[in-house]
């Protein structure tokens, strides 16, 4: 029989990603995390619970981690509540595949689509046919 999971809902993943030493969550991004998650619940299974700060340790080994994005800091967060850490692609590349350059580079969508990186680029984009 599958473990139940313990969820960590990082919302903030993409901030972390993309300034990983010494992220903290801000206050006002922090109080955003309680209504997104009352959206989410609904995704979970039955018996799976939320690791959520100050909340006491799991049952060691009991639940299976999962997160929203498998952030260095939310895998260390599901280590510190008990759940069992899944193994996770390393940080670079969370941050590549996470970043919008990526996803552009697999099939633009529209005729002429491209990613653009600067002001320059953009107004070369625009000047264009």
């Amino acid at each position: 029989m599958a473990r139940p999971r313990a969820w960590l809902l990082n919302f903030d993943a993409g901030d972390e990603l993309a300034a990983p030493v010494g992220y903290t969550a801000s206050p006002a991004v922090l109080a955003r995390f309680p209504a997104l998650t009352t959206r989410v619940l609904g995704l979970l299974a039955p018996g799976d619970v939320l690791v959520e700060p100050g909340a006491p340790p799991l049952p060691p080994g009991a639940f299976q981690g999962r997160a929203w994005c498998p952030t260095p800091r939310a895998l260390e967060a599901l280590a510190s509540a008990g759940a069992v850490v899944p193994d996770a692609p390393a940080l670079a590349v969370l941050q590549r595949v996470n970043h919008r350059r990526f996803s552009a580079s697999l099939t633009p969508t529209l005729p002429g689509a491209r990613f653009v990186a600067s002001l320059d680029d953009a107004l070369a984009c625009i000047a264009s046919p």
